[in-house]
This record gives C-alpha cells, structure tokens and sequence, in this order.
C-alpha cells in the first residue's frame, strides 16, 4: 500500500479505536519482519511504535498519532534522499 505524501491521509479518522482494533494493530506492527533499504523500513517502524505508543497510553489522539506519524516519516524519509 502506498500512503500520498502530498497531504494528510487521515483527515476523518475516528477518535476511538476498540481494544480488538489496538490488539489487531499492535499484532500488524509486531508482525513485521521484513523492511526494505538500509535501515529505512526499522526507522519507519520505530517511528510508528513510538507514536502508536502515545496513543495507546491516551497521551494523544487518533488523529494526532497520524499527523505526526506522517509528519516524521516526510522528513526521515527527505533526509535519507540527501
């Protein structure tokens, strides 16, 4: 799956997550045992568990999770285009 760069991919996200659907992304996130370039994919990933981290401790909101997921994987992956 590819997400769009060029803007935010979750402006309508549902602000409540069942504890079925934590258990079911945190099993996806955990499940992931391949990542591609050097370093990218386990940068990528590290970024999405700190940030899903926050979420699931009700530090921030769905919505915000996104945003800033988004927000740092833009500029990590900039920086590696360097």
């Amino acid at each position: 799956m590819r997400l769009s760069m060029s803007r935010p991919f979750l402006d309508d996200i549902n602000e409540t997550l069942s504890s079925e659907a934590a258990d079911g992304l945190m099993q996806l996130i955990g499940s992931i045992t391949h990542t591609t370039g050097s370093g990218t994919g386990a940068s990528l990933q590290n970024i999405v568990r700190e940030t899903v981290s926050d979420f699931f401790n009700g530090l921030i909101s769905a919505n915000d999770a996104a945003r800033i997921i988004q927000s740092r994987a833009i500029i990590y992956l900039a920086e590696q285009q360097r």
